[in-house]
């Protein structure tokens, strides 16, 4: 779990400091607000995942029994729900960041190189941030 997150806040990181067009105020609230997002998230996740580690050292899971297998169900709806619910905390803001970013990039560039490489830029970073949307959405995943 952590390494997905890990390369969330590499990607958010990278993103807000290497922004120049965008005012020091709405990094600092970006930052703040994923700091927040990101310390109740891992409390919630790992609080979920070592329930499911108590219950599977009490009982040891055994998939011919009924009730194994329905907790086993409980706990991957419990953990899909939870990371359902973050995913848009996580992914709907730094979508309007990076959109907000490109607009200010693309509005204050005046040479077409430069215009033609931000556009171009997008490519990318557009990839990395489906990558990181399917991965964290991986977290929650159950069969």
């Amino acid at each position: 779990m952590e390494g997905v997150i890990y390369v969330f806040i590499v990607f958010l990181l990278i993103s807000l400091l290497s922004d120049k067009y965008v005012n020091g105020w709405l990094k600092l609230t970006l930052f703040v607000y994923y700091g927040v997002i990101i310390f109740y998230f891992s409390r919630g996740y790992n609080k979920i995942m070592s329930s499911r580690i108590e219950y599977a050292s009490k009982n040891e899971y055994d998939f011919r029994d009924k009730a194994d297998v329905e907790a086993l169900f409980t706990f991957w709806q419990t953990r899909s729900d939870f990371v359902d619910g973050f995913l848009a905390f996580y992914f709907l803001p730094l979508l309007a960041f990076l959109v907000y970013s490109y607009y200010k990039r693309i509005t204050q560039r005046d040479d077409g190189k430069q215009t033609f490489l931000t556009y171009f830029s997008m490519i990318p970073v557009t990839v990395v941030y489906l990558l990181l949307l399917l991965f964290f959405e991986m977290l929650g995943y159950h069969p």
